[in-house]
């Protein structure tokens, strides 16, 4: 959302209040400030909370609105993110899809593997949030040997050699 626009929820007109716009007289330097009349002076019993204009407010909380949907509308039509280099995709029972991608950033290489999920059968995809690993290129050969131990693991019900360290 454009900050500089007029219709943003913090462009709206400030709230008027009855009875607001006068302003009591300047006081010479040295007295104490004057009250106008009728507007209580040093023993007048306190005033209670000025009627606020309901209409100013009904106006504001229109534009705070429309400038919610708006930013609604707008996340929804956001670009996908880039999908790397698809090395394997591999479908889920519950309509995502596991990916080993490559991809770079600022210039590294690395490997994301992560689920995907569409919201428009299959014509976008998106990274599940909060899901999936990143996978430096000096960590590949490490994890590759942890995922075929796993293998192991997995088809013996048990560990087939003693577990490895990495450093």
């Amino acid at each position: 959302m454009n900050a500089n626009r007029p219709d943003g929820p913090h462009n709206a007109p400030p709230i008027s209040r009855p009875g607001n716009d006068a302003r009591p007289p300047a006081a010479r330097p040295g007295e104490p400030p004057r009250v106008p009349a009728g507007q209580g002076g040093r023993f007048a019993p306190p005033r209670g909370p000025e009627p606020l204009d309901v209409v100013a407010l009904r106006a504001r909380a229109a534009t705070a609105a429309a400038a919610a949907v708006t930013h609604q509308r707008g996340a929804s039509t956001a670009e996908a993110p880039d999908p790397g280099t698809v090395l394997a995709s591999i479908a889920r029972p519950d309509g995502t899809q596991l990916r080993v991608s490559a991809h770079t950033y600022e210039g590294r290489p690395f490997v994301r593997v992560a689920p995907w999920a569409s919201r428009d059968n299959g014509a976008t995809w998106w990274p599940v949030k909060g899901k999936g690993a990143s996978v430096k290129v000096r960590e590949l050969a490490a994890v590759a040997a942890a995922l075929l131990d796993a293998i192991d693991v997995v088809g013996n019900d048990g560990p087939s050699k003693p577990q490895r360290e990495v450093r």
